[in-house]
C-alpha cells in the first residue's frame, strides 16, 4: 500500500489531490468536489468538507493508497 497525503485545494471551490508522501509527486490530478457557489449555499460547510474527505478516503482505499496526512493548500 502506497502512503499518500490527501491535499484539499481551495483556489476555486474544493478540489482534492493525492500526493505521494515519500516523493511529494502527484498521484492524481485534482479531483473536483464542489464550487464556491456550493460552499456559499451550503447549510453546513464543515459537513460538506467532511463528506468530501470521506469520499476521497474511500477512493484512496479502493486504489490501494494509505492516507497518512490531510493537507490544506
Amino acid at each position: 500500500m502506497k502512503k499518500a497525503q490527501l491535499v484539499i485545494h481551495t483556489s476555486s471551490g474544493l478540489e482534492f489531490q493525492f500526493i505521494d508522501a515519500a516523493t511529494d509527486k502527484p498521484l492524481s490530478d485534482r479531483i473536483f468536489w464542489c464550487s464556491d457557489e456550493d460552499i456559499e449555499n451550503a447549510d453546513d460547510v464543515e459537513e460538506l468538507e467532511e463528506l468530501g474527505w470521506k469520499k476521497m478516503e474511500a477512493l484512496a482505499a479502493k486504489n490501494d493508497l494509505e492516507i497518512v496526512e490531510r493537507v490544506w493548500s
